[in-house]
């Protein structure tokens, strides 16, 4: 699945597992390393666009 990051236009391949997400409101979880591939860990939640 292709995650991109809609403020940055940044975006990383992940695979899905069937873990998460953990917390309410939130469609996807990403790990730190997807994470930090789009924005810095500290930017907490990011709006992102999913295409299979």
């Amino acid at each position: 699945m292709l995650v991109t990051d809609l403020a940055t236009g940044r975006s990383v391949t992940v695979v899905i597992d069937d873990r998460g997400p953990f917390a309410p409101g939130r469609v996807i979880d990403l790990s730190p390393e997807a994470f930090a591939a789009l924005s810095p860990l500290g930017h907490g939640v990011l709006y992102v666009a999913l295409s299979w």
